[in-house]
């Protein structure tokens, strides 16, 4: 089961490198100063602005983050589009450490994190103006249910955006 995976080990890591910059444990972060640790995806933070300008976002959208790891995405849609964002992580590690980070960049008003499964969590259906994933969806083995589900969460004119690894033909 993919809960029990760790997919992404010793995630307190960015704790290590932000005392690194002289920055403690309870002082307040800018959300620029996460972003060379808190994006577990190819081309990190410019992929999320391209994703943004791609879908049109604004500060009057509601986006919903699946696997949302250390919450590097969701604070960039906050900070730099105003975007409300739903992060919704899996692993209880990310989720905690995203929590905490998101609250010290002062960013809790705008995102709510949430720890659950992508198939079953309860989220509004209808409820968001975009749905993004960055390398999340080639770890849910059961894509195409998602997939549905992701459909029936975003409204009429919402926007799907997903990065993340595919196979163009199956090789024998």
């Amino acid at each position: 089961m993919i809960e029990t995976m760790p997919l992404y080990v010793h995630v307190e890591r960015i704790y290590a490198e932000l005392a690194q910059m002289g920055i403690g444990p309870a002082d307040p972060l800018r959300p620029d100063q996460l972003y060379p640790f808190d994006q577990f995806h190819y081309h990190g933070v410019d992929a999320v602005r391209q994703a943004a300008r791609q879908i049109n976002l604004t500060d009057r959208q509601h986006v919903l983050d699946v696997g949302s790891g250390l919450g590097g995405p969701a604070r960039c849609l906050a900070s730099e589009f105003g975007c409300r964002v739903t992060a919704l992580e899996l692993q209880p590690a990310l989720h905690e450490v995203a929590t905490d980070l998101t609250a010290r960049c002062v960013l809790d008003v705008q995102i709510r994190h949430v720890r659950g499964d992508a198939l079953s969590q309860a989220l509004p259906v209808a409820g968001f103006d975009a749905v993004i994933s960055f390398m999340t969806i080639h770890h849910i083995e059961e894509r195409a249910r998602l997939l549905k589900r992701l459909a029936t969460l975003l409204k009429p004119d919402g926007a799907l955006f997903i990065e993340d690894l595919y196979t163009r033909a199956d090789r024998k």
